[in-house]
Order: structure tokens, then sequence, then C-alpha cells
């Protein structure tokens, strides 16, 4: 899950299309930077043609880290592999900008021809993006490679809106090298919340913290609360519940009462860097989160489940995709160069790198292998009981809202109700959004 930031302003620095991963770092291209290999203005883009696409296309996309922009990077190579004339450049920023820059582009009818779609999105941010059902029926595109929940979860209405590269469980990754330094024993799966808070303290201590907040408080609030999607009441959006605010509650208290987190910070990639720092014992995190991990720290990175709240462990199954904008001039070509880096070799090198525990399932053991040590044991064991996050039509706003009020109610300076009334007032209205029925999608 994601973090949202103040909304900046449009304009944003770009550099040439052709510029490579390696060029990015040495233009300072690093944790929460802005990264840019893409567009300039309007590019050419293909001719239409259902055999032999030509052209190039725009990618828009959110990265983490340096190593994010290497790899696809290298997805969007693989496309003239397979279409010789076709050719994909990436243009990417951090995930805080990506979901401001997306609809600014959208009101100026700028869209790149291809984006990336996160799940929590498809409410807010799902009409920039074409309805690709009539693109898969036209070339007989089998989506049965794919796991069924991320079609549903890209899904509003029946209409799938963007090809998954990556599912997964949100759990805890843990530093291994700092609870051996403690002497605190590893977490394992089915552990309870009383321990969780116990090892926290303990591992908490000389600069070191036991636990880092994330950037989202949802996923533990379903941990803690045993309610799903506590900020719905009856298909409307509202957080001012007791379900919600009981979970913000004691999740909040981690740090304004037991301070085992250090100072939340709303920053761009803040809780990556503050983890790879290795001054942190656990965050919660996917495997998503794997790559940059890795890349920037010097730890080995453990994985386990949820611990067990007052009626359970509870986690949900989030993931992303790459989507066709309204503004593409060319949806075929566009859906030509996604099937490439769909594929199954984009999928496996995407996994072999860390960045995606793919959706597209007989990858998985890619990314397994490289995350080692029972990590993909855990994945799997969480899988089993994820719930799909149901999302509402005014997720972006909803997201702004809890990331400027977060600092607030993890340093005691507002309670959690408070911080539900907040939320629920600059959130605005909102409602339950449908996947409706993916079936035929599926040839069900």
């Amino acid at each position: 899950m994601k973090p949202n930031s103040q909304v900046k302003a449009k304009l944003m620095l770009r550099v040439g299309a052709a510029v490579s991963a390696s060029a990015l770092v040495a233009l300072g291209a690093g944790t929460g930077t802005s990264f840019a290999a893409g567009r300039s203005g309007h590019q050419a883009h293909a001719t239409h043609s259902t055999s032999s696409p030509s052209g190039n296309l725009s990618w828009f996309f959110w990265v983490g880290s340096p190593t994010g922009v290497h790899t696809w990077t290298h997805v969007a190579s693989l496309v003239p592999k397979t279409y010789p004339n076709l050719r994909v450049s990436l243009t990417t920023t951090s995930w805080t900008d990506y979901w401001q820059k997306l609809p600014l582009e959208a009101s100026s009818h700028d869209l790149p021809d291809l984006a990336g779609l996160q799940f929590g999105y498809v409410g807010s941010d799902g009409s920039f993006f074409l309805p690709l059902n009539t693109l898969i029926k036209q070339n007989h595109y089998s989506l049965a490679g794919f796991t069924p929940t991320m079609i549903k979860e890209l899904s509003v209405n029946g209409k799938l809106l963007a090809l998954p590269y990556d599912f997964g469980p949100v759990v805890i990754a843990y530093n291994k090298t700092l609870f051996e330094q403690k002497h605190v024993a590893l977490p394992k799966d089915g552990w309870t919340w009383a321990q969780f808070l116990a090892d926290a303290k303990r591992l908490t201590g000389g600069g070191d913290y036991g636990w880092l907040p994330g950037q989202s408080p949802l996923e533990m609030n379903y941990d803690i609360s045993g309610v799903p999607d506590a900020y719905l009441q009856h298909g409307t959006f509202n957080v001012v519940n007791s379900a919600f605010i009981t979970g913000i509650q004691q999740w909040a208290a981690l740090s304004y009462k037991y301070h085992v987190a250090p100072t939340y910070s709303t920053a761009p990639n803040w809780a990556t860097t503050e983890f790879a720092s290795g001054k942190v014992a656990m965050e919660p995190n996917g495997p998503w989160g794997l790559e940059p991990l890795k890349a920037q720290s010097n730890f080995q990175v453990g994985w386990v489940e949820f611990p067990s709240g007052p009626h359970g462990e509870h986690t949900y199954n989030e993931g992303s995709g790459f989507g066709i904008t309204k503004d593409a001039k060319n949806p075929e070509a566009a859906f030509k160069a996604l099937t490439v880096m769909l594929g199954s070799t984009a999928e496996n090198y995407a996994a072999s790198v860390g960045r995606a525990f793919p959706a597209r399932v007989a990858a998985d053991p890619s990314w397994t292998h490289y995350a080692g040590e029972g990590a993909g044991p855990v994945m799997y064991a969480a899988l089993k009981t994820a719930q799909p996050m149901e999302v509402t039509t005014n997720w972006t706003a909803f997201q702004t809202a809890l990331s400027k009020y977060t600092p607030l109610v993890l340093s005691g300076s507002i309670t959690a109700a408070q911080f539900a009334k907040d939320v629920q007032a600059e959130s605005g209205a909102g409602a339950a959004v449908s996947p409706g029925n993916v079936a035929p999608l599926l040839g069900g």
C-alpha cells in the first residue's frame, strides 16, 4: 500500500526517452526522487496494424528506486523483440507523485499511451483508462494464466481496465540481523499481537526501533479490528465508526504510547529508506517491496504473516497492472505491447529481480527463488486467507487525507476518533466500487 502526498505542481522535469537506468542514477535518481525516461511532448504513435504494429508508445509508471527504473526499462525493451517496429519509452516518478500527476495529465488530454494502475485507484482514476474487453476478444487473448483475483480487482462493472502484473498479501518484512543483535527470537507465522508488541519493545533502544508504521493503516486496521473494509458501511464511505476507530487507536499507540517507532514522515519512499537503514526491525510490506529492500539494505530480510489480532490473522490481497489510457492514439498497438510486457518472459524477469510476485502465477517461483529463506511459504500461507480490499470512488482523496492526518494521530496530537472525523471530512463522499461480472473475461 502506498502513500500519497499533498498535491504538487503539474510541471516536472522530463528527460529524453532514451535515458538508461544508469544515466538516471548519474542524474541523481535515488530513493525519494522522481525518475524520468520517456516522453517529451507528443510522440509519433503507431499506425494501425493488427499484424505488425509500428511506432512509438509512451508509458508512465511509478518506481521506488533506481533498480526499479532498470527493471521496467528492460521490460519495455522486450516489446521490439516481438514486434520489431514497435517501441515503448518509459517515464517514471515516485509513487507519491504518480497519483497527483495522472489526473493532471488526464485533464489536459496529455496521458501517455500506457500507464500503471493500482487496484485501489480503479474507482477514482479508472475513467482515465480504456476497458480492455473488446481488445481481448478481438485478439483472442487468454487471461487464463493470470490469477482471477487481480482480474477482478482491476475491473469496474465487468470492464477490465488493466492487465495485472503483480499481486500478493501484505505481511511483515523484518530485519533478521537486528533481531539477532538484540537477541530476540525470529517471528513465526501464528504469533500473537502480544508477542509482536513484546518483540517491538525489546527491539527498541540505542537508536533502533521495533516497528515502522508503513504508509497506510488500512491493513493493520483489518488485522486489529477483524473487520474487512472498515472504512465502508453498507457500501458507503464511512470511517467514523467504532471498528475503524478501534483499529486506528491500537495502531497509533505503537508510536505515541509505546514509542517503538521512529517519527513518521510523508516524504516519498520514506518507509523504504527508513527500513533499509537497518535501524528498524519490522514493517508492513508486500512481495513488491523485495527489490528495493535488497538493493538498498545490507541485512537479510525475513517475512512473516501479521500477528493474530483479537479475531485471528487478517490481511488484504493487493496488486497492480498496466493499462491503455483514453488518450492512446492506437489502442491496438498499445495492446500488442501489453501482451509482451505482461507475457511470461517479462513476468519471470520482474519476479527474478524481486519486483513482482507475478499475477501470471506460473512465474511465481521466480520470485520465491530470488527471495529465498522461506519467503514463498509465507506469501502462500497469507494468500490462503487474504481478502481483496474493497475500494471507493473517493480513493485518491481518502489516501491524501490519510497521509495528511497520519503524523498527527501517530504522535498523539489527535485522538483516533478525531483522526477519523478529519479524514471523513476531507475525503468527501464515496461509495464502494463493484468489479461486476468478470466471468466472461475468464471464460466462465
